[in-house]
């Protein structure tokens, strides 16, 4: 009985520690986040959403052009580690949890609400 109970605690522990560490921020690197993002999923507030199915993010060197209102509209923006600092009403800040390629994945707080976005980077 108390070996299995410590092998639980083990195998919890390491769970733990996996998932702790899986999502876990990523430094942004400019060149990499530059492009056209379109948005494959999306969530509000943990539960998929619809509503942005034609959203997407355009990364300049320091400017990015957006859809989230259904109005494209241009902020400036700034990186700060694993964050996008954005000079927006909407969005002021955006946690990026991982860009691969031509995968990224933000999470961001728009009003009362807490979003998840998955997008690929469009390669026209």
């Amino acid at each position: 009985m108390k070996s299995s109970l410590i092998v639980f605690f083990c195998v919890l522990g390491s769970l733990i520690t996996i998932i702790s560490c899986s999502s876990s921020d990523q430094e942004i690197v400019m060149s990499e986040i530059e492009g056209n993002w379109i948005m494959l999923y999306a969530e509000r507030n943990g539960k998929e959403t619809e509503t942005l199915e034609n959203a997407f993010f355009d990364f300049k060197t320091s400017t990015l052009r957006h859809n989230l209102t259904g109005d494209t509209v241009q902020v400036d923006y700034a990186i700060d580690g694993s964050e996008l600092l954005v000079k927006d009403e909407l969005i002021k800040t955006m946690q990026v949890k991982r860009l691969i390629a031509d995968t990224l994945q933000v999470q961001m707080k728009i009003s009362k609400f807490n979003f998840n976005f998955l997008m690929k980077k469009n390669g026209k």
